[in-house]
């Protein structure tokens, strides 16, 4: 937009027009600079509700049973047994 209304300005031929043609574009731009600011505000307000929100839904230990601690545990257990027999293999 600025672009365009800068051409346009060039191509005036009245050149008593042309100030308040230029006071008018600053006005607009900062309009529109606050604009963007006041959106990206909006935005990152948006984003950080929605990251309390799905903090506060996380599953915590005392929310899951024994067996499903021993299962996520044992899970563990197997990547970590794969993972040593890779470095194990990497080292013979």
């Amino acid at each position: 937009m600025k672009k365009s209304y800068g051409l346009e300005l060039r191509l005036l031929k009245d050149k008593d027009l042309r100030p308040k043609y230029e006071q008018s574009l600053k006005q607009l731009e900062t309009r529109f600079n606050d604009a963007v600011n006041s959106y990206q505000e909006t935005k990152s307000a948006a984003n950080k509700q929605e990251l309390i929100k799905q903090s506060s839904k996380k599953t915590t230990v005392v929310d899951k049973t024994n067996d499903e601690l021993l299962l996520g545990a044992a899970k563990i257990q197997e990547k970590t047994m794969a993972s040593l027999n890779r470095t194990k293999g990497l080292m013979s």
